[in-house]
């Protein structure tokens, strides 16, 4: 859900740079019909719409980027819990020792694919 989210904003965002590209692409290649007809004023507002756009995506993108980490850590948190409550389920009277209780963390770490950073 997150990577689409990703693909997404970054797809507008790779859009909207297009359409400031060519915002500016316009204003240089013209500037001497610009300045004739004074359109310096229309080519400001296009330009800060056009780039308003681009702010907007990049904030989408910014958002979810922001909000991936802590969603994951929570649902991790979360896995690790339940397993924690159902090998206390499973042993005899509900206590481990010390031991089984750090062999089972240990386990459960072993378990996960180590991170790429």
């Amino acid at each position: 859900m997150i990577s689409q989210r990703f693909r997404k904003s970054s797809r507008l965002i790779q859009q909207s740079m297009g359409e400031i590209t060519h915002v500016v692409q316009e204003a240089i290649e013209g500037q001497r019909v610009v300045k004739i007809f004074c359109a310096q004023d229309v080519e400001s507002r296009a330009f800060d719409q056009v780039n308003a756009r681009n702010l907007k995506q990049a904030m989408k993108k910014a958002t979810a980027a922001a909000i991936n980490v802590p969603v994951v850590e929570l649902l991790a948190a979360i896995g690790v819990a339940i397993a924690i409550y159902f090998a206390m389920q499973q042993s005899s009277a509900g206590h481990l020792t010390a031991g089984e209780f750090t062999s089972y963390i240990t386990a459960m770490g072993l378990m996960m694919p180590p991170s790429s950073a």
